[in-house]
């Protein structure tokens, strides 16, 4: 504690030496007006100081004040000169395309963003999204490297993302810096935000800073959603071959100058069963989904202050029969509404800001067995209210070299697992946790081409008492194409492991074991370190610019509750139960983007993730259902007469499977999926139209898998590591009104 008093003090005695300056730079769209232009080179003339525009048009980097030549550098673009009088103003500048006799040549906005901020951070731009067939959260993820979809069962047709090795409930994932996946909502949760409201993805690697809570483990996930003050008026449909129809609409309302809002409802069918592969088991459940989100945004004129309110509200319902020759039949549930609201106010030096949310979700699930069934009704119960307050010590936040951030915190959860055996006896348990908090974190920027951040949160609940949570990052900018970013730091969470883990017991398993479970408590939190680096490094071949990121990341577990898959007797049963034996994850990582032409675009990614974990036995053994390692390939292609291609291939490694064999788990073998997407823009009718194809190759892993039918439903709920539905075909359209 002397050092991190030491170093408040440093801080607070140091005075700026640099100016931060900052604007944003725009382009001109089809019809004339002006649009925020990503990816641009911003550079003092005769300097390597500079950096990139993000996702909003909108760059910032610190200057002496040497030079006061602006240069604006971006392929199809004439580059500018721009003279800066006052390095304290907000800079707006306006590019022109290069423009011929024949046509004018804009260059293809980038579809992920390298922020340049000390995290470890990479944006999913709405250009990557619209790629895609995004119909919710989880498939916006189909071709990002850093996250990995993981199929959990056959029956809800819920898919889970992992990230660093590691289940996603351990990453944070937010919408608007809001908690979003938590509790009851791990589950199903990134099924239920569907894709067409989403603007952006920010995918922050290793622990973050303190402010946004103690539950980062691995990484945080940050959606922003469309705003009531930009143009978002949408219809999209979607429709495919395994009988998904879905709907979505968004309008903006203008309620005065200073006050608007903005509707997105959403709403998802599939009316019967479908075998496409003739399988024998049924691709994904019969669902009818409908989600309403409602926002109102309040902007000051020429002010300092904003706020939003809001609600939303969904209800789901599945029914699944799973295959043709089991009658087991499956009826979930669920609904959710919560409300939220955000406040800030920027006084220059001293900006403040407020917001909260408060969730209410039940699932109700109704397992019919062949001779007995029974019943799961979950309820949870979550609010959180966060006070945060930015000084920076300077004329402003944003040109001061030095800013502290404190605040304070609250988290409230409540779950309530009921469960109704075939014989009507029925038990309730209920836990409840109540977590205040206070954190700081000071961000230094004073050395020349270091940046660092330290922040360190106090809870306090009854599992813990007080607990702390220190977290530590730099970033070295050894040149100007050149980043490296360090961190190390905590990461807690309660969790209940019963609804969390919810589709485990979907199946025919003995009520009594199924009642320990439903009751099981941990005794203490989960706690573990992460600790990583991270190099980003952009260079020009070619006259072309190209980016390598590589990284390398272990969690170390102190305290972990464990889901045991493993099938250690003839007899399916899985276990949940609390170890401070060894548990770690490594994941190692390396990406590569290569703009090949100004039209064409080449990512490429391979990840390796080595997960452990201590069983009840002492055997320290592999997490299964997960791929060793990982390869992913997009191409993009902006083609004549308006069109472009999305093409993806992705290669998946083996990995240990749940049941044994010879007395050793088995191996699943390592297999390649492809995807493929055409997109039609009709500009005078602001119309898009979009086809593509799934698993072209309709891969699956029955293939290959005599044993599939003879253990049935137990084996497919627990033993699931890739797809079970084949090719699938599907075609949407977009309208973004006139």
């Amino acid at each position: 504690m002397k050092t991190i008093l030491l170093l408040f003090l440093l801080t607070f005695a140091l005075n700026a030496e640099e100016i931060m300056i900052h604007g944003n730079v725009y382009g001109l769209d089809n019809e004339g007006e002006p649009t925020p232009l990503p990816g641009v080179r911003v550079q003092w003339l005769g300097t390597d100081k500079g950096g990139l525009s993000n996702e909003a048009g909108h760059f910032m980097f610190y200057t002496s004040g040497d030079s006061r030549h602006l240069i604006f550098e971006m392929l199809g673009y004439k580059t500018d000169t721009l003279h800066v009088e006052d390095l304290t103003k907000f800079i707006n500048h306006y590019m022109k395309p290069v423009q011929t006799k024949e046509a004018i040549v804009e260059r293809q906005k980038p579809n992920k963003i390298y922020d340049s901020s000390i995290e470890a951070k990479e944006t999913i731009t709405r250009q990557a999204l619209s790629k895609i067939a995004c119909c919710n959260l989880s498939e916006a993820f189909e071709t990002d490297p850093n996250v990995s979809l993981q199929y959990t069962d056959p029956v809800s047709g819920a898919k889970r993302i992992r990230m660093m090795g590691l289940d996603g409930k351990y990453s944070q994932v937010m919408i608007e810096k809001q908690p979003f996946l938590r509790g009851l909502n791990i589950p199903y949760g990134l099924s239920f935000l569907p894709g067409p409201w989403v603007e952006s993805i920010s995918i922050s690697k290793g622990t973050a800073d303190v402010t946004n809570g103690f539950e980062n483990f691995t990484g945080q996930i940050n959606v922003e959603l469309k705003k009531p003050f930009e143009d978002a008026t949408l219809i999209n449909t979607f429709v495919d071959a395994g009988q998904r129809t879905e709907i979505n609409a968004i309008e903006n309302i203008s309620l005065s100058d200073d006050i608007k809002s903005i509707v997105m409802l959403h709403g998802s069918v599939i009316t019967k069963f479908t075998d496409m592969n003739n399988s024998g088991f049924a691709d994904r459940p019969i669902t009818r989904s409908f989600n309403l989100m409602n926002k109102y945004q309040y902007k000051e004129k020429n002010g300092n202050s904003a706020a939003q309110i809001g609600f939303r509200a969904l209800y789901d319902e599945k029914e699944s029969r799973l295959n043709r020759q089991l009658p087991f039949s499956f009826d979930i549930n669920n609904s959710r509404f919560e409300l939220f609201f955000k406040n800030g106010y920027d006084y220059d030096v001293h900006n403040m800001g407020f917001s909260g949310s408060v969730a209410f979700q039940n699932n109700n699930t109704l397992n019919n067995f062949i001779d007995y069934g029974n019943q799961y009704n979950i309820n949870h119960t979550t609010a959180n209210l966060n006070a945060n307050f930015i000084y920076g010590f300077g004329e402003n936040t944003s040109s001061s070299k030095t800013i502290l951030t404190y605040g304070s915190s609250f988290l409230y959860d409540n779950f309530t697992n009921e469960f109704v055996a075939s014989t009507d006896d029925k038990i309730q348990p209920t836990m409840e946790f109540v977590t205040p908090g206070v954190f700081a974190n000071m961000q230094y920027s004073k050395i020349e081409n270091i940046d660092f951040s330290f922040g360190l949160r106090a809870d306090y609940n009854q599992l813990n008492n007080v607990f702390f949570t220190p977290r530590a990052m730099t970033k070295i900018k050894f040149s100007e194409r050149l980043d490296v970013r360090i961190n190390v730091g905590k990461g807690f969470r309660y969790n209940n492991a019963f609804s969390e883990n919810i589709y485990l017991f979907f199946y025919a398993l003995p009520e009594d074991y199924v009642a320990e479970l439903v009751n099981f408590r941990q005794n203490k939190m989960e706690e573990a370190w992460n600790y990583g680096i991270n190099a980003n490094w952009n260079f020009d071949l070619f006259d072309k610019n190209i980016t390598i990121n590589g990284e390398y990341y272990k969690t170390d577990f102190i305290n972990r509750v464990i889901v045991d898959q493993y099938r250690y007797s003839e007899e399916y049963r899985p276990q949940i139960y609390e170890t401070s034996e060894t548990s770690f994850s490594e994941s190692f990582g390396l990406d590569i983007d290569i703009p090949l032409t100004d039209e064409i675009a080449l990512t490429s990614s391979i990840r390796f993730d080595n997960s452990y974990f201590t069983n009840l036995e002492g055997n320290l053994l592999r997490e299964p259902l997960t791929s060793v390692y990982k390869s992913l390939t997009n191409l993009y292609i902006e083609l004549p007469w308006d069109l472009s291609l999305r093409s993806s291939a992705s290669f998946h490694g083996w990995g240990k499977r749940t049941l044994k064999e010879n007395g050793q788990f088995r191996n699943f073998d390592s297999f390649w999926l492809f995807s493929g997407q055409i997109n039609k823009k009709i500009e005078s009718i602001n119309l898009e139209i979009y086809i593509g194809a799934d698993n072209i190759t309709s891969y699956t892993i029955l293939q290959g898998n005599t044993d599939w039918q003879a253990i049935g439903a137990n084996y497919i709920g627990t033993d699931l590591w890739g797809p079970l539905m084949g090719r699938n075909f599907y075609l949407g359209i977009n309208w973004n009104g006139l």
